[in-house]
């Protein structure tokens, strides 16, 4: 049977609350009014301290293994050896997937984050982009044009200062509202999170959605789910690879398939390899390698999530993240977690920050949940129990 969606006020609890303290630094991160340093390091303690609190308050909590524990550990011995540095964006990855899975989320108090935070992020993207306000943004203002209604409208800017970000989590509240509320407000859901896709009018969700479409008439072949997950992360290679030796038209086949996502990590993949020792391959970076986006003009973002964590965590780092990850993801059987879970990796394949310490907590809350809920029920893709 499908979810209940509990109110606003009456829902709120200590794990509910753990995510707004999230989300209100989220939001300090994109205004001019804090440091960045200051943000990603009250982030790192919330998490630490509420993991304390939870190993000696919580007698159902579930440490890692302790030969994952010693060889996370080591790597940062390691780290701080070689590179004489530890990586934020590393330890957040790993202390988040321990911290919220312990939480234990179901599926009513997680709809009733996302619905909530759907209206809370759309009023404060439109206090920061649309109103006097905007001078708080740390982002100039942009005007894109609107795909839909080129001559009616401008593309929907976010808090994040980009059409990016927020046209995948307003397609998250579409379908988590579809599937999972059966209240009558989910229409009012549904026709806003319908609203802002237009107004986004981005094209990266909706492959997003046809990508993780694949995956459901495997859904109960774990070799078949084994091979898709490893693929979401590191497909990025193969075309790397394939532009490396393709010709001027398949490059350009691939440039226009991927918005330039190929170019873009050729150039950023090269660059690294120029600019990198034998040990930050192993170990990571302290930061993002510089590259040529276009001439006379350098970027550091990788446009890729896999990319990204490569270059802070080092070839030691992004294997053990993406073997547990494959475990997780091989496990779960309810395909709507199934579909999120493979289109928010989708996505975070052509969007660097959704899933970092920088980015929306909404998406790590739920790839962390779905991903840690395999021994549920098997459901239907409608949320009925088969």
């Amino acid at each position: 049977m499908k979810e209940e969606v509990v109110d606003w006020f009456h829902s709120c609890n200590k794990k509910e609350a753990f995510f707004w303290v999230q989300f209100i630094l989220f939001f300090l991160s994109n205004i001019n009014t804090h440091g960045e340093n200051v943000i990603k390091a009250s982030i790192l303690a919330m998490y630490v301290l509420g993991l304390l609190y939870m190993v000696y308050k919580n007698p159902d909590f579930k440490r890692p293994p302790t030969y994952l524990i010693v060889i996370f550990g080591l790597y940062l011995i390691l780290n701080a050896i070689f590179i004489k540095s530890f990586s934020v964006h590393i330890i957040y990855c790993v202390i988040t997937f321990i911290m919220i899975r312990g939480l234990r989320f179901n599926n009513k108090e997680l709809l009733s984050i996302i619905n909530k935070s759907a209206i809370v992020y759309l009023i404060l993207s439109v206090l920061l982009s649309y109103t006097p306000l905007r001078v708080l943004s740390i982002y100039d203002t942009r005007l894109v044009v609107n795909r839909f209604f080129p001559d009616l409208l401008y593309r929907f800017i976010g808090v994040e200062g980009s059409p990016a970000g927020p046209d995948i989590f307003y397609v998250l509240v579409l379908i988590s509202n579809i599937v999972i509320n059966k209240k009558r407000n989910k229409y009012f859901y549904i026709t806003m999170s319908l609203l802002m896709l237009v107004w986004t009018s981005s094209l990266a969700p909706i492959l997003s959605i046809v990508g993780a479409l694949i995956i459901l008439p495997f859904s109960k072949s774990k070799i078949s789910k084994t091979v898709y997950s490893v693929l979401l992360w590191l497909y990025e290679f193969i075309v790397i690879f394939i532009y490396s030796y393709g010709s001027g038209t398949i490059r350009n086949l691939l440039n226009t398939a991927s918005t330039l996502r190929a170019r873009i990590w050729y150039n950023m993949y090269y660059s690294l390899i120029g600019h990198s020792t034998f040990l930050q391959w192993i170990f990571g970076r302290k930061g993002l390698v510089n590259f040529e986006h276009s001439p006379h003009y350098n970027i550091n973002n990788p446009h890729n999530y896999s990319l990204f964590l490569i270059q802070f965590g080092g070839i030691i780092a992004f294997i053990i993240i993406v073997v547990i990850a494959t475990i997780y993801f091989k496990n779960i059987r309810n395909k709507y977690k199934l579909f999120i879970v493979s289109a928010i990796l989708i996505y975070a394949s052509t969007n660097t920050f959704i899933l970092s310490i920088r980015g929306n907590p909404i998406f790590i809350f739920v790839l962390v949940t779905y991903l840690a809920s395999g021994d549920e029920p098997e459901k239907d893709f409608i949320g009925n129990y088969k």
